[in-house]
């Protein structure tokens, strides 16, 4: 198996729709790479031939499209919704997908990034000990509560909230 890691282009959404059909009415790779043709974010995915395995995404200081007021109040560029399919898992595109977007955020100077990650939800455990082993640290927030509503595939609302860390990093601009 021969991994591609690229920034998203227009003609990769519907790939990515079909495979991450999160998000409704509009899918999140949809939202995001509109914010990405506006300079607010960089989307990245990683390929085994035409299939994407796996995406995550960068916010940029200053844009509007998928940051938290952490991010905000750091200063720093922000890394989000890091996610590879089942089957590729423990293969490495995930740490390979995190050095990629920190690449991107040191190409455009920046010395900074941050992102947050469930506290204490299990299905959280590899997440949070890939961003152990890439030397994130607590940006000193302590645990705090994050609310949100989504919708369904089948259209239904619902509202929940879930206990956040956000995490930082010094990264060296090249």
């Amino acid at each position: 198996m021969v991994i591609v890691l690229r920034v998203v282009e227009e003609h990769d959404l519907p790939l990515l729709v079909a495979r991450f059909p999160e998000g409704t009415p509009v899918n999140r790779h949809v939202e995001r790479f509109a914010g990405q043709q506006v300079g607010d974010v960089t989307c990245l995915a990683a390929w085994d031939g035409n299939v994407p395995i796996g995406h995550v995404f960068v916010s940029w200081l200053g844009g509007r499209c998928q940051r938290t007021d952490k991010a905000e109040e750091l200063g720093c560029a922000e890394i989000g919704d890091l996610d590879v399919v089942e089957l590729a898992r423990g293969q490495g595109i995930g740490c390979r997908l995190m050095e990629a977007a920190e690449e991107l955020v040191r190409n455009k100077g920046l010395n900074t990034v941050g992102l947050s990650v469930a506290a204490r939800n299990p299905k959280q455990n590899a997440a949070r000990e890939l961003y152990k082993k890439l030397n994130y640290s607590e940006a000193g927030y302590g645990e705090y509560t994050v609310t949100y509503s989504y919708m369904d595939l089948d259209g239904n609302t619902h509202h929940d909230e879930d206990q956040y860390v956000y995490l930082v990093k010094s990264i060296e601009s090249g």
